[in-house]
């Protein structure tokens, strides 16, 4: 696993030949979704040193820089707030991933971008990774099962990220709990042949 802000464009851009034939993908083309298990022994070696050579296995700092909201050394006597448009700070980061050299045994599971990475990480109503773009995320994967189960919606695809602070108004969601379903399992019964008007929470 490489950190993304430290990969060269030459890694970023590396391609490789389709296996399907048909053109060219990303070499490097996966990402880390840190979605991890660890057996408990292993993390408990790591913590008391007993990895690596001689117990020399530790996490490398990685250096990210942020903006940072500080106060203006030219005005006010430093008093001023400054809100800085380009990164003005350093900001040292531990990974969980740089303990998996030191893994006797590791194995990576491929999965759907769409079906299981929503994060969040941005205030209500930002255009990616907030609140509203992971329940939109989430709705279409409720309609794709749904869908598969044989029920239909009024509306195909219709879920998008909702109020954006423009004053545009949320699009109506599908919620299935997982209680009625955890992985689109024993959906026929519920919905096939059935037309679901949004929003729906099925319960």
């Amino acid at each position: 696993v490489v950190e993304y802000s430290e990969i060269s464009t030459e890694m970023a851009e590396a391609t490789r030949e389709a296996l399907s034939g048909s053109g060219t993908r990303l070499l490097y083309g996966a990402a880390h979704i840190c979605v991890n298990w660890f057996s408990l022994p292993f993390l408990r070696a790591f913590a008391a040193g007993a990895l690596g050579e001689e117990g020399s296995a530790s996490l490398p700092l990685h250096v990210a820089r942020k903006k940072v909201p500080c106060l203006d050394p030219d005005k006010g006597g430093g008093s001023v707030p400054l809100q800085p448009s380009e990164p003005n700070a350093i900001k040292l980061e531990l990974f969980i991933f740089d303990t998996f050299p030191h893994a006797a045994k590791l194995v990576a599971l491929q999965v759907p971008r769409e079906h299981e990475f929503a994060p969040v990480k941005n205030a209500p109503g930002a255009a990616s990774d907030s609140p509203d773009t992971a329940c939109a995320a989430f709705s279409r994967l409720c309609v794709d099962r749904l869908v598969a189960a044989g029920g239909t919606v009024k509306a195909p695809r219709p879920c998008v990220a909702a109020n954006s602070g423009n004053g545009s108004r949320p699009r109506p969601l599908l919620e299935i709990s997982p209680l009625v379903s955890y992985a689109g399992e024993g959906l026929e019964e519920r919905v096939a042949g059935r037309e679901f008007e949004l929003p729906q929470h099925l319960c």
